[in-house]
């Protein structure tokens, strides 16, 4: 019971193969970043799928769709069992003011604890710029029932052989963590990434197929989760 009740108020770290650790910012481009950071929403049409599983807590999964279309998009995120389990549908949006991005989502949460029900409204704003090899940004979430405020900072360092992704988060109680993530890619057909996070933390080892048909899989590590195990897919249309 503790660790889905962890998994349901922690950050959402595993509703996409593509999100290294707890770096939001690995999923620029993705559609679901919709969840994190609604101002790298990709104007490509992209549909994105993920499974996530707990060796700590085998009936808990969590499934994931998102689409984006014209810097639109719509997700769905299911996560917990049978008797406690959230649902997430968000929608959100971006567009581009002077050379800087910025989006907005809006994630309607529908909490299930065996018969009792409740809904919570989550509002996402964040803004980002970026160039050839670098970019930056901030998005502030609020949780509005039981009030709570969450800010992140990233930036993103692109290479010849990959790229680097640094996020740092805050909390309205307090609490911070710092995220560290590298993309490499070892051939033209295999991205391999690693990362760290710290509160909570994440050790993240991830596999990739670049493609217009993108199958991807990730294995994060957590000390009260045990392994996480991700399978995705990403098509571009």
């Amino acid at each position: 019971m503790f660790q889905l009740c962890l998994l349901l108020n922690c950050y959402l770290f595993s509703i996409s193969t593509n999100l290294y650790a707890c770096n939001a910012s690995s999923l620029n481009g993705h559609p679901s970043t919709l969840a994190y950071i609604p101002s790298n929403i990709d104007p490509k049409t992209r549909l994105e799928f993920s499974l996530s599983s707990f060796s700590n807590i085998p009936e808990t999964r969590i499934c994931s769709a998102f689409l984006s279309h014209n810097s639109v998009g719509i997700g769905v995120v299911h996560m917990g069992d049978n008797e406690i389990n959230e649902n997430h549908f968000i929608i959100g949006t971006k567009r581009e003011i002077n050379e800087v991005h910025i989006g907005s989502s809006l994630t309607l949460v529908q909490r299930n604890f065996e018969r009792f029900q409740s809904f919570d409204l989550i509002t996402n704003l964040g803004a980002s710029k970026f160039n050839d090899n670098f970019g930056f940004g901030a998005a502030f979430k609020r949780l509005w029932k039981n009030p709570s405020n969450s800010l992140s900072l990233f930036c993103t360092i692109k290479e010849d052989f990959g790229k680097t992704f640094i996020d740092l988060y805050f909390c309205t109680k307090g609490d911070k963590g710092l995220s560290l993530s590298q993309e490499l890619r070892i051939t033209d057909f295999l991205i391999l990434s690693l990362g760290y996070s710290k509160n909570p933390e994440i050790y993240h080892l991830g596999l990739t197929i670049p493609n217009y048909l993108k199958p991807s899989f990730a294995c994060k590590y957590s000390e009260d989760l045990g392994f996480i195990t991700s399978w995705g897919i990403e098509y571009t249309f």
